[in-house]
C-alpha cells in the first residue's frame, strides 16, 4: 500500500526549494522575485516611509526650491551605468493638464464666487505617501490660499494610523483608539467615512489636536458613525467642553458642528466617555470667510482598488456631508508595483469610484493626477523609469477622457522618462534615494506646477510642462 504524502510535508519543501536560491548571488537567476521586488510588493506599501522630513513650517511662495538635507546615494547593489544627467528644463512637449470636457468648470466658477466674497471652495485630494505627509497636499493649500484667501485647513484624521501622518501647521496625537482602514481594512461593514479610516472607542480613546497661528479656525466639525449603540464624545476647545452623544436610531455618516468665538489657532481634545461605541471618521477644521479650503486625504500604500473596496454607502453619505468642488484622485505609484497593471480590473475601479463621486456630488469637478515618475535598477544596470508607469499614466488619461474628468500628467510635468533619476542629482535634491517619494522641495515643485495647471487649465506655462506662478497683485 503506497505511503500517504502529508500536505504540509510537499508544503515544506516547496517552501525550502524556493527559498535556497536567496541564500547565494550564484544562484539568483532562480529566484522568483528579485529581494527588491519583494519588498515593493509585500512590504513597501505598508512599511515604507517617505524620506522626507514632515513636520517643517509651510514653504513660502518662491520659485526656487530652498535647501533641503542631502539624502546619501541609495544602496542598489552594482554601480549604475549613468546617462548624463539632463537640465530640468528640458521637459517633453505635450499638455500637462487635459480637460476637453470642461471637467473643472464647477471648481472655477466656484473660485470665481469666492474671489468675489461669496463662500468657500473646497478641495479634497486623495492619495497615496506623499498626501499622508501633507507634502503636495500641504504647499498646494498654502499656495491656493495665499492666491484667494485662506478658509481654513481642511479634514483632518482623529489620530495617525500611521507613524509620518501628518499635516502642517498642525500636531496631533491619540491614545486608546483601535484604528482601521481602507488599506489595513478590519471592519466587516467596510465603512471608513469620508477619509478612508476609523477610530473606533467603548472608553479610553484620547485626540489631541493642536493649530500653530498660521492655521486659524472658527468652526470646528466632528464626523463620525451615527448608530443606536453610539457613545458620548467629550470635546474640549481651549477649555471650554462641549458634549456630543453618537447615538442615533438610524447608522450611517453624521457630523456635529461647533462655532466658536474666535478665529484663531485653537487647541482641541476629543475624549470617549465609554456609556457606548464611539466611531470617529475625522475632524474639518474651517472658518467663517471666503477662500480655499484643501482636504489632504492620503493613506500610505493606498491604491484606486483600497477606495473601490470602500461600503458605497457609507462614503457617497460622507462625500455628501463634506461637498468638495474638487475631487482629486492621486494614485499609481503603489500600483507600479503589482503585477497585471493597468488592466480591466484596474480600469473597473476607476469607474466604479468616479461613478460614486458623481452619485454623491452631481456636477463636481474631478482630475485624475498621475503618478510622479519612480525608477529602480535595470537589467544594463541603469536607473531607469520602471515599465509599469508609463502604462498607468496613459491608462489614467485615457480613462480620464472616457468618462468626462480632467487629468494632470504628473510624470510629464516632471520631465517624463527618467525624470526621477534626474531629481535625484540635483542639487537639492527633489527625489529621495527610493526613487519613489520626493523630497519636501521636490514635493513643491509638484505643487506649483498642480496649482498653476487648476488656476488656468488651457493657458499658461503649464500647458507645456513648464510652471512660474503668477504671483498674486503686491506680492514681492
Amino acid at each position: 500500500m503506497a505511503r500517504r504524502t502529508h500536505p504540509w510535508l510537499v508544503s515544506g519543501l516547496l517552501a525550502l526549494a524556493a527559498a535556497v536560491p536567496y541564500l547565494s548571488a550564484s544562484l539568483s537567476r532562480y529566484r522568483l522575485v528579485s529581494l527588491p521586488q519583494a519588498e515593493r510588493i509585500f512590504g513597501g506599501p505598508f512599511t515604507g516611509r517617505p524620506s522626507v522630513p514632515v513636520w517643517e513650517p509651510l514653504v513660502t511662495l518662491e520659485d526656487e526650491p530652498g535647501p533641503s538635507k542631502q539624502e546619501p546615494a541609495p544602496s542598489v547593489g552594482r554601480k549604475a551605468q549613468e546617462a548624463p544627467v539632463l537640465s530640468l528644463d528640458a521637459v517633453p512637449e505635450g499638455p500637462v493638464l487635459e480637460d476637453p470636457a470642461h471637467a473643472l468648470q464647477a471648481f472655477h466658477e466656484a473660485l470665481a464666487r469666492s474671489e468675489r466674497g461669496q463662500g468657500i471652495v473646497r478641495v479634497s485630494h486623495f492619495g497615496d505617501s506623499p498626501v499622508t505627509g501633507d507634502l503636495i497636499s500641504g504647499e498646494s493649500r498654502a499656495r491656493f490660499q495665499r492666491i484667494y484667501g485662506n478658509a481654513g485647513h481642511g479634514w483632518i484624521l482623529p489620530g495617525r494610523p500611521w507613524e509620518w501622518y501628518g499635516h502642517l501647521g498642525v500636531t496631533l496625537s491619540d491614545e486608546g483608539w483601535t484604528i482601521n482602514t481602507l488599506v489595513t481594512p478590519g471592519r466587516r461593514d467596510r465603512a471608513y467615512g469620508f477619509g478612508g479610516a476609523s477610530f473606533t472607542s467603548r472608553g479610553g480613546g484620547v485626540t489631541r489636536l493642536a493649530t500653530a497661528r498660521t492655521s486659524p479656525f472658527d468652526r470646528l466639525e466632528i464626523h463620525y458613525l451615527a448608530h443606536p449603540g453610539g457613545g458620548s464624545l467629550q470635546v474640549k476647545v481651549d477649555g471650554e467642553i462641549h458634549e456630543l452623544s453618537t447615538r442615533r436610531e438610524e447608522a450611517g455618516p453624521a457630523f456635529e458642528s461647533f462655532s466658536l468665538a474666535e478665529d484663531k489657532a485653537h487647541s482641541v481634545t476629543l475624549r470617549a466617555e465609554g456609556d457606548g461605541e464611539v466611531v470617529l471618521y475625522g475632524m474639518v477644521l474651517e472658518r467663517d470667510t471666503h477662500g480655499v479650503v484643501y482636504d489632504a486625504l492620503g493613506a500610505n500604500g493606498a491604491a484606486i482598488h483600497h477606495l473601490s473596496l470602500m461600503s458605497e454607502a457609507s462614503w457617497v453619505s460622507a462625500l455628501k456631508l463634506r461637498r468638495p468642488d474638487l475631487v482629486i484622485l492621486a494614485f499609481g505609484t503603489n500600483e507600479s508595483g503589482y503585477a497585471n497593471i493597468p488592466g480591466p480590473a484596474y480600469e473597473r475601479d476607476y469607474r466604479r469610484v468616479i461613478a460614486r463621486i458623481r452619485e454623491a456630488l452631481p456636477g463636481v469637478s474631478i482630475l485624475i493626477m498621475a503618478p510622479m515618475d519612480r525608477a529602480e535598477r535595470n537589467a544594463a544596470g541603469e536607473i531607469a523609469t520602471m515599465p509599469s508607469i508609463p502604462r498607468i499614466v496613459e491608462a489614467q488619461r485615457r480613462l480620464a477622457l472616457e468618462t468626462g474628468c480632467a487629468f494632470f500628467n504628473t510624470y510629464l510635468a516632471m520631465g517624463g522618462d527618467r525624470s526621477a533619476y534626474r531629481w535625484y542629482k540635483v542639487s537639492p535634491r527633489l527625489m529621495t534615494g527610493d526613487f519613489t517619494h520626493p523630497t519636501r522641495s521636490g514635493a513643491d515643485r509638484v505643487a506649483r506646477l498642480l496649482v498653476e495647471a487648476l488656476r488656468a487649465p488651457e493657458a499658461g506655462p503649464a500647458a507645456s510642462g513648464r510652471a512660474e506662478l503668477e504671483r498674486p497683485a503686491g506680492e514681492p
